[in-house]
């Protein structure tokens, strides 16, 4: 680090919550989370989306499509790292998500995760039975009794989620 002001080189030993400190620590091997603030900051990042977004549409004009997917989530894998280029364009011409999760209230616990869905029954038991089949720990997969269906998510129009009618439906749902 370069020399300054010491109020801004302090030990950052506790990363925040809700931030990526501590996954860019472990990531990198740092001692503290000094070194990666900046590279999980909001604006850092909405800085990198933006310019992505503008080069995605530059390489439109040349004809390039850009399409990305993940592979893994911790131990969760894709049973075949090879997914056919068709597929990611079907998935990514998908003009609505079908899944959005909400805190309710709860009388024990304080608050518990619903999961708000737009799928047919058939669909649904397709993705719990799949859910079932993973080895991901029984802490994160979502009961069935979680699931609540709903007729069409609700978008604000900038065409952004609505995360307040998404709350309260949830809590008309719960």
């Amino acid at each position: 680090m370069e020399p300054g002001d010491p109020e801004k080189h302090k030990r950052v030993a506790s990363p925040r919550p809700g931030h990526a400190d501590l996954a860019g620590a472990l990531k990198y091997n740092f001692p503290e989370a000094r070194y990666v603030l900046e590279r999980a900051s909001a604006r850092e990042s909405a800085a990198r989306v933006a310019v992505g977004a503008i080069a995605k549409l530059f390489l439109r004009e040349l004809g390039i499509e850009v399409l990305s997917h993940v592979l893994a989530v911790g131990k969760a894998t894709l049973g075949s790292t090879e997914v056919p280029w068709e597929k990611l364009q079907e998935l990514s011409a998908s003009p609505e998500q079908v899944f959005v999760v909400t805190a309710v209230p709860d009388e024990k616990k304080g608050e518990r995760l619903i999961i708000l869905h737009t799928l047919g029954d058939q669909a649904l038991q397709e993705v719990l039975s799949k859910l079932g089949e993973t080895d991901l720990p029984a802490l994160w997969k979502p009961r069935p009794d979680q699931f609540r269906k709903i007729e069409t998510m609700p978008y604000l129009g900038t065409g952004k989620l609505d995360l307040r009618r998404v709350k309260e439906l949830g809590n008309e749902l719960a």
